[in-house]
């Protein structure tokens, strides 16, 4: 108890002194709810009350606590109070005027963040100007807060994307800027990688929040603390968007769905209850290579897997292989193991042996492949009909065959008609082909005209006479005795 104290009322009809350089200077460019903020604690300043708080100045004010809380930082940034502790809040006022003595101007204040004004409001876009009051709370994420520019240009940018992408009007953007400025600082996100990242997980956050909002039939947007659980599901449990929406399934048996309750639901299928082959499930994950936990949906596929007759050691092995290849879901081992069930494999033995016989002629394929100039895997019918190709040909062979069919429109099919015909002619080393590849040349040169072949008449096939000189004489004849000459 105080030793001394004014009576309860007496403060109702005293007075609060302010300084005129505080309505002149500071006032008139004030929003006018700060203004109401910094009187009410003015007064407070000359009336304590253990009960002060934030929320008690809401109250009397009739306005929010977090509105209360921008004011302060507003009064602080212009070097009006000075906070002395966040928990609980506790503040100090200063004299207007020793402020101004003190150097303290909000105007240099804009002078100096004039770039990242112009850079603020390139942002948002020439149809819609920043206002002083707007300009004031960036300032304050980077002064208070201690954001560095870079990174709340970033968290603008962001937010105007995600706006625009969606719609929305930009009226209410800082306010929503504010919240987000406030969890960075609390987060410690201060620089460009890890805001990035941040923003990634909240983009995913807030699709899987409206996802819920959806099944729950509710046409609006997800509030702070929905897309906070949100985040929690997508970032630390790695559950899916067909996840979390299995999960919404399960809230159709009660009378008040809610995200709270929705979290209870994913974080018991999380430990695995109610899942079958729960195990069985996280162990195929693992084998494919895959991230996430098991889902009512995955182990539906793994059960459909067991009633066609596969065991789990022939999963597991199926799942390495479909890793190997880069396929690392369960609809890929899905795919994968009905091609085995065509081919009467169930059973890990059976598919070992199966791998044997077709890895020389996978390997091979390969190869092939590589001459012809196909970006590709090579399919299941190749790799079958390259096995063929190896028991009946050496591999050099067949290499020379795929070098015979570059260029062709269907290079595999070309090639194997090749095969087929040195087959029938018995050829089955690399020369023989080689030859036959050769011999195959000139008759086409033939057939296009190309070749120089020079084929003797039949006419002209008889014995010539042959004459000598004094024979020759008679026969010549001299041009100058010809008739009609004489004269």
């Amino acid at each position: 108890m105080a030793y001394c104290e004014y009576p309860r009322d007496f403060m109702l009809f005293d007075v609060t002194p302010v300084e005129n350089l505080f309505l002149m200077e500071h006032m008139p460019h004030a929003p006018g709810d700060y203004v109401r903020v910094y009187l009410y604690g003015l007064m407070l300043c000359r009336y304590p009350s253990e009960d002060a708080s934030a929320e008690s100045v809401a109250k009397a004010l009739g306005i929010k606590p977090e509105e209360v809380t921008e004011a302060f930082r507003y009064w602080e940034r212009a070097g009006l109070v000075m906070r002395l502790s966040d928990r609980p809040p506790r503040y100090q006022y200063i004299s207007p005027h020793r402020a101004m003595l003190t150097g303290t101007d909000p105007q240099d204040g804009a002078y100096q963040y004039r770039d990242f004004f112009q850079k603020l409001q390139q942002l948002i876009g020439a149809d819609r100007l920043v206002t002083p009051q707007e300009q004031a709370k960036a300032v304050d994420w980077i002064e208070t807060l201690k954001l560095p520019e870079e990174i709340v240009l970033l968290l603008v940018e962001w937010q105007v994307g995600k706006a625009k992408k969606a719609g929305k009007s930009l009226r209410y953007i800082f306010r929503d800027m504010d919240a987000i400025a406030l969890r960075w600082a609390s987060e410690d996100v201060r620089d460009i990688e890890s805001a990035q990242e941040w923003c990634k997980r909240d983009g995913a956050a807030a699709q899987a929040a409206r996802i819920v909002l959806k099944h729950m039939g509710l046409r609006r947007v997800a509030t702070l603390e929905e897309i906070q659980l949100a985040e929690h599901w997508v970032g630390e449990m790695g559950l899916t968007g067909e996840e979390i929406a299995e999960g919404c399934k399960k809230m159709v048996h009660t009378s008040n769905p809610s995200f709270g309750y929705l979290d209870t639901i994913l974080r018991n299928r999380q430990n695995g209850d109610g899942i079958p082959y729960r195990k069985e499930v996280q162990e195929t994950i693992i084998a494919l290579g895959a991230t996430g936990r098991p889902s009512e949906t995955l182990s539906g596929i793994y059960a459909g897997l067991l009633e066609k007759g596969f065991d789990h050691s022939a999963i597991l092995y199926a799942a390495g292989q479909c890793s190997k290849k880069d396929k690392h879901t369960f609809d890929d081992l899905r795919s994968r193991m009905e091609a085995w069930l065509r081919e009467g494999i169930t059973t890990r033995e059976a598919a070992e042996e199966y791998a044997r016989r077709r890895e020389p002629g996978e390997q091979l394929m390969t190869q092939v492949y590589e001459i012809l100039g196909l970006n590709a895997h090579p399919t299941r019918t190749d790799i079958s009909a390259a096995v063929n190709w190896l028991s009946a040909f050496p591999q050099d062979v067949v290499l020379f065959a795929a070098e015979r069919s570059k260029g062709m429109l269907k290079p595999v099919g070309y090639m194997s008609k090749i095969l087929r015909e040195w087959q029938m002619k018995g050829i089955n080393n690399l020369e023989s082909a080689k030859e036959e590849a050769a011999s195959f040349e000139r008759a086409s040169a033939v057939n296009s005209g190309t070749a120089q072949v020079h084929k003797r008449n039949p006419a002209q096939q008889y014995e010539q006479r042959q004459y000598d000189n004094e024979q020759m004489k008679h026969i010549a004849v001299n041009f100058n005795d010809l008739p009609g000459d004489e004269q």
